[in-house]
């Protein structure tokens, strides 16, 4: 079973109708055999059809089903050792290694989905701003803190806060001149839809970053960045996504420094400021 395919897949499932999700299912059971097979064949081994085939090669960001079946060969290659067994009687270390592949495979499947287009959709959104909202809740406030505590050493103004109620203060200040980017493993977090939905009342570009690309979230927000990942016997999925969320935010960051900042000299002070607190020999 492939990392990448199952969790491209997963990322969709919810938004798959009950004929698309039998696709789901058999490729994902038959990886290897559906690799090798026609569209016909697949269509024929699931009890769907071949427009089913099409819509739900499309709906999971590949062009059509042969842009599909040609990833399927890459995928069936790979091993997949991300459920490497682990228990109480292991070496640290084997635990450490398993906790090291889990985020290695996460940042794998993850970058594989990504693509020029969202990520300049999603400077574009950053570099219109006056301001940029960062919004999170839980675990995912760990992500939207690591990207204040990184936009700040840039000119981009940002409102962070970790409270809920602040969070909805700060939702209701931004407008359509501003931009906010959401971070939520679920996409349907009651909490996090309120504040979308304040958001989307003043009309403000939305950039949310989640595991789910049928959620709620995903569906209501101007540009989606999808985290990747899998579940293990010790390890939950949104915490194993964490890794991918936070390279997701350092590549924003990367990308608005280099490319849309239009104030250069800012990293440089706020670099000067931070190497004032350090002693010297």
């Amino acid at each position: 079973m492939s990392l990448k395919f199952t969790s491209i897949v997963k990322s969709y499932y919810q938004g798959l109708s009950k004929t698309e999700k039998k696709v789901a299912d058999y490729l994902i059971e038959h990886l290897a055999i559906a690799s090798s097979m026609s569209i016909q064949e697949v269509a024929d081994a699931s009890g769907t059809s071949i427009a089913t085939i099409s819509r739900f090669s499309k709906k999971i960001g590949f062009q059509s089903y042969q842009d599909l079946r040609m990833h399927l060969n890459l995928y069936a290659q790979q091993v997949d050792d991300f459920f490497l067994s682990m228990d109480k009687d292991d070496r640290p270390l084997n635990i450490a290694s398993n906790s090291f592949s889990t985020g290695i495979n996460s940042l794998s499947a993850t970058k594989s989905v990504l693509n020029d287009t969202d990520l300049e959709k999603a400077a574009d959104a950053l570099k219109n701003a006056k301001t940029c909202g960062l919004f999170g809740l839980g675990g995912s406030s760990v992500v939207t803190l690591n990207a204040y505590h990184r936009f700040m050493r840039t000119s981009l103004l940002c409102l962070f806060a970790q409270d809920y109620h602040m969070q909805l203060m700060n939702a209701g200040r931004l407008t359509s001149k501003d931009c906010a980017l959401i971070v939520s493993h679920t996409g349907r977090n009651k909490d996090i839809l309120r504040l979308v939905d304040i958001l989307n009342q003043h009309e403000v570009p939305i950039v949310a970053i989640t595991s789910n690309a049928a959620s709620p979230l995903a569906t209501k927000s101007d540009i989606v960045l999808i985290s990747l990942s899998e579940e293990t016997k010790y390890r939950p999925e949104a915490v194993s996504s964490l890794v991918s969320q936070i390279t997701l935010v350092d590549s924003l960051f990367m990308i608005y420094a280099l490319k849309v900042d239009r104030d250069k000299e800012m990293l440089l002070r706020v670099r000067e400021v931070i190497d004032d607190t350090r002693e010297t020999k």
